[in-house]
């Protein structure tokens, strides 16, 4: 596995773990938002990986 796809699959869980930590220490807006916006990173980053895998699937 490239550095590339190792900081691509990091970098989501990191978000992940910081969002789970202010929606359980903070307000429930704070953790609305924090799992609003780890769902808008996890899509824009494995979004286009599932839809080139999708193409690449059709085309074979």
């Amino acid at each position: 596995m490239s550095l590339m796809k190792l900081a691509w699959v990091i970098r989501p869980l990191i978000f992940g773990v910081a969002a789970a930590k202010s929606a359980y220490e903070g307000p429930p807006l704070v953790g609305v938002f924090g799992s609003v916006v780890l769902l808008g990173i996890l899509a824009l980053t494995y979004g286009p990986v599932m839809l080139r895998r999708a193409q690449v699937s059709v085309h074979q």
